[in-house]
């Protein structure tokens, strides 16, 4: 399995079984309905085994997607933002026209990512990115504010999805501390992670 509850307890391995062309090609990714009408959520990552051209972190996830993670290239661990178009003709192919809309090089391999979705508008939901790098004492907006669509070719509706893909060498492992979600309204600013609200749901790996 290219997964793995026991290998760190406390931890999520995801493990990169093969290389894929996008996160859409990925199969080992773990998803959680998006909550609305608005939902925050949050993980830990530690990028510290991962292999040149691997990505992993926090998505959005439906045919056209956007996710704030971690590549690792030339040795080097950059946190990136990215999205495809919400008005992509490519439609199963938008991960054709991914763009990267902000990377900062990172001098340490864990970090806080978080999503805020607005999903007041049902067809077109805002997401927005967040990172910190003290444990959630402090949280900076990272990338652009992206528009996820609603549709009913990849899921029915959108997901959050915990993911680590290669796409050069099998084999890099990315390790998710916890997953959290908490509801009722977008936390545009500071956020005790630890004392988030579940009002609808949350996830734990213990």
């Amino acid at each position: 399995a290219n997964w793995s509850l026991t290998e760190r307890p406390g931890y999520l391995r995801i493990r990169t079984g093969r290389t894929d062309a996008s996160i859409l090609h990925a199969r080992n990714t773990l998803t959680q309905r998006v909550f609305g009408p608005q939902s925050n959520a949050y993980v830990k990552l530690d990028a510290s085994h991962m292999k040149d051209g691997d990505v992993a972190g926090l998505a959005g996830l439906q045919e056209r997607y956007a996710y704030i993670g971690v590549k690792k290239e030339g040795g080097k661990l950059y946190l990136v933002q990215s999205n495809t178009d919400s008005e992509s003709g490519y439609g199963i192919d938008s991960w054709k026209d991914e763009k990267e809309n902000a990377r900062m090089e990172l001098a340490q391999s864990e970090v806080l990512l978080r999503m805020a979705f607005d999903c007041t508008n049902t067809w077109n939901q805002n997401v927005s990115f967040y990172y910190s790098l003290d444990d959630g004492a402090t949280w900076t907006k990272f990338g652009n504010t992206s528009t996820v669509t609603f549709e009913l070719t990849h899921f029915v509706g959108t997901r959050f999805g915990l993911f680590n893909y290669a796409t050069q060498e099998a084999g890099g492992y990315a390790d998710f501390d916890y997953f959290r979600v908490d509801t009722g309204s977008v936390q545009e600013g500071a956020v005790n992670v630890k004392e988030a609200s579940f009002a609808q749901s949350s996830a734990e790996i213990s």
